[in-house]
């Protein structure tokens, strides 16, 4: 598992640069205040969840409009980097199987 872990593509399409600027200060400020601006970030973000999906989450349904199967291992490659290193083996273990499940689906189906 990396030390920096990177944004997830629903991250991305929440964040903004303000947004980022806003939590990048927290840490510079008193307790009182650093708990207060970290709510009303948290507050901002969730308006901003909320607003996405009522609008427009096309940009996330790319990802589930694939072949079910394929999507499932798409889905557990994508969750590896946030893994331990023992995670990340189970989850290699479990894909080879459902790969190994899905081609033995395809050739005798």
């Amino acid at each position: 598992m990396d030390d920096e872990l990177k944004p997830t593509l629903f991250d991305e399409q929440l964040q903004s640069k303000e947004l980022q600027i806003l939590k990048t200060s927290i840490p510079y400020l008193q307790e009182p205040q650093q708990k207060n601006l970290a709510i009303f970030a948290k507050i901002l973000e969730l308006q901003k969840t909320i607003h996405f999906f009522e609008n427009d989450s096309s940009s996330l349904n790319i990802c589930s409009m694939e072949n079910p199967e394929e999507n499932v291992v798409n889905m557990l490659n994508d969750i590896r980097p946030y893994c331990n290193e023992k995670e990340a083996e189970n989850l290699d273990s479990f894909i080879n199987m459902f790969q190994l499940f899905s081609a033995y689906d395809l050739l005798f189906r």
